[in-house]
């Protein structure tokens, strides 16, 4: 299996004194912690609000660590490897947060590592500037293709006999499917696929579909479930609707005679009534795809560096159930604002600079 938790490594072995990860898939980065410490590269010490310090090699528990701020305390003593979890509401105490910015700019325990680990992380910038951000990357499509020979050659393994049918393109599109997911839910899922009835079929692939529109969404940054049409709901446009015929199965990954390059966008310019939102709807319902839709007005907030974080958010949103139409409704009004001027303290430039960056 491909470790694409690599970069996590190279920063252990660079020897940084504060991680801090923002990700979903806790377990599995606690399990690779827990094979550094079986092969010895590493001490490695885990802490929960459940458990308190625990040596991940031998499973001794550290006694009194079991408070935050003793568990810190004991931190900042040591020099090895330790992984926290659980540790955002503990955060609004002001001694765990001298504590932490002890551990993170300690001289005298170079050697020590503090790994902190949240699905939604919000470290004070003082504290956050004491160390670095890591990011488990999605997996590409090499690593759920092997994902997915490693879950049917274990289905295959289990029970002597046992057989599975050779899916043919079906192998393609769930891996075309299954972009845009962390690697514990490609696992889960394609897990499920292959064993319920020992081969892949376009009902695995309509629930894979399923479970990007329910994990999407939930933090109001962009709408789904949108009802989507055909082009034949749509007068005129002809030149669009032809530009949307050509580039159809580049956009979805299919094979095609033509070579043309897979579309990234599309900017819809008219009055109010011409129907760029009809066209917009029309065009996620002919492709078959889903429809998502992102309003800058949800995203823009009072609090300083909150609005471009939201719109990595609703982006991330986007990538994860792709193949998918974005529609972003009334762009100019989120991207709008004087080049030159600074009366919004450069928010517009920002979020216009994120936006690009993106596409």
């Amino acid at each position: 299996m491909i470790d694409t938790l690599v970069d996590l490594d190279v920063l252990l072995n660079s020897k940084y004194q504060f991680i801090y990860i923002e990700s979903l898939e806790e377990a599995r980065i606690i399990e690779h912690f827990r094979m550094l410490a079986k092969e010895k590269k590493f001490k490695v010490f885990y802490w929960s609000a459940a458990d308190g310090l625990v040596d991940l090699s031998t499973k001794s528990k550290i006694w009194g660590s079991d408070e935050f701020s003793e568990a810190l305390r004991y931190i900042l003593k040591s020099d090895d490897i330790f992984v926290l979890v659980d540790v955002q509401k503990f955060l609004v105490n002001p001694i765990n947060l001298r504590l932490l910015k002890e551990i993170a700019r300690d001289p005298e325990h170079p050697m020590r590592t503090l790994v902190v680990i949240g699905s939604d992380l919000d470290l004070p910038s003082d504290v956050k500037r004491l160390g670095i951000s890591y990011v488990p990357l999605l997996p590409d499509s090499e690593v759920v293709r092997e994902i997915y020979y490693e879950e049917v050659y274990r289905y295959l393994s289990e029970v002597r006999g046992r057989r599975f049918v050779k899916p043919g393109d079906m192998e393609d599109k769930i891996v075309r499917d299954l972009a845009g997911l962390n690697e514990e839910d490609v696992r889960r899922l394609l897990s499920v696929s292959i064993r319920d009835d020992g081969k892949i079929t376009v009902h695995d692939l309509k629930k894979i579909l399923e479970f990007k529109r329910e994990n999407s969404g939930k933090n109001g940054l962009v709408e789904f479930g949108i009802e989507t049409l055909g082009l034949d709901n749509v007068g005129g446009l002809e030149n669009l609707k032809e530009w949307l015929k050509l580039r159809k199965k580049t956009f979805l990954g299919e094979e095609t005679r033509i070579s043309i390059d897979p579309p990234k966008g599309l900017l819809l310019l008219g009055v109010q009534g011409s129907g760029k939102s009809l066209a917009a709807k029309a065009i996620a319902g002919t492709w078959h795809v889903p429809l998502m839709r992102l309003d800058f007005s949800n995203l823009y907030t009072k609090w300083v560096g909150e609005s471009e974080r939201n719109l990595k958010a609703a982006l991330r949103e986007a990538e994860a159930i792709a193949p998918c139409i974005l529609w972003i409704d009334e762009i100019e009004k989120g991207v709008v604002g004087d080049s030159s001027s600074d009366a919004d303290g450069g928010l517009s430039r920002r979020i216009l600079g994120t936006l690009l960056t993106w596409m």
